[in-house]
């Protein structure tokens, strides 16, 4: 089973992700911040990421840049999922190294539809 780390400070927004995409298939890890990611990553590599932008202790971009960074993960897939949606917010997720870049509010189908793309093209199709 495909598993994805979540990283998403709200808790509404991160059980509305997991129902979604557990319904779909993923098995999902929640972390609270992109530290808690970093630090449930270094236990379990997971096959995708899910990125808020605005965290606590450690953001989103902060995260990408330390996965792209790290030889073991350089290569896995992050989407980046926020409110921060301007064409300048979306620039910077994707040159810190997001490959996908989907802004809030968002359709549950199309964050299902993204991921699967997203894993298809990284060949990580659950």
């Amino acid at each position: 089973m495909t598993t994805l780390i979540v990283a998403e400070d709200d808790e509404n927004v991160r059980a509305m992700v997991r129902i979604t995409l557990v319904n779909a298939g993923y098995r999902i890890i929640e972390a609270v911040d992109g530290q808690d990611a970093w630090e449930k990553m270094r236990v379990r590599r997971p096959d995708g990421l899910i990125l808020d932008v605005n965290m606590p202790r450690m953001d989103g971009l902060a995260l990408c840049r330390k996965v792209r960074a790290t030889a073991a993960l350089s290569k896995t897939p992050v989407l980046m999922l926020t409110i921060r949606d301007l064409v300048e917010d979306r620039v910077r997720g994707l040159d810190c190294g997001a490959d996908e870049y989907l802004g809030k509010p968002f359709e549950p189908a199309v964050l299902v539809s993204r991921v699967k793309a997203l894993l298809a093209r990284c060949q990580k199709v659950p």
